[in-house]
């Protein structure tokens, strides 16, 4: 994997982090229709980038006949223990401070979570991983 391509794959993740934090916000002041679709609008965008971005970067951290099952594991560990902690905890702060607060926190954490990703993405070095048939 070239260094350009991590480059823009971690250009690519800390956008779509922007559009999931946007969209967060827009939930957290969202009191009516049309604040509510432009956050829906931003789940395009935020989700496309980060599951292009995630199967790419998988891709790239293991070796070429075992990219299904990492892809397989990346699935398991976001759609499946993610939505279970995200649930959870998602239901948590709905009850302890109220939905509108629970996204403001939900943004908060996202970008958060962002800056701590510039920082690692700058630091990391793309893998000398040859690209399967070669």
């Amino acid at each position: 994997m070239k260094e350009k391509d991590a480059d823009e794959r971690g250009s690519a993740l800390l956008i779509a982090m922007a559009f999931y934090a946007a969209q967060a916000l827009l939930y957290s002041v969202n009191t009516n229709t049309v604040v509510g679709s432009l956050g829906e609008i931003l789940r395009g965008p935020s989700f496309g980038l980060q599951l292009v971005v995630s199967i790419s970067f998988v891709s790239s951290q293991v070796p070429p006949e075992w990219r299904a099952t990492g892809q397989t594991v990346y699935a398991a560990f976001t759609g499946g223990l993610g939505g279970i902690m995200a649930g959870a905890w998602g239901g948590v702060l709905y009850d302890w401070i109220g939905v509108q607060a629970m996204y403001r926190v939900c943004a908060l954490v996202i970008l958060v979570l962002a800056v701590v990703a510039a920082v690692v993405l700058r630091d990391v070095e793309a893998p000398a991983i040859a690209p399967s048939g070669e």
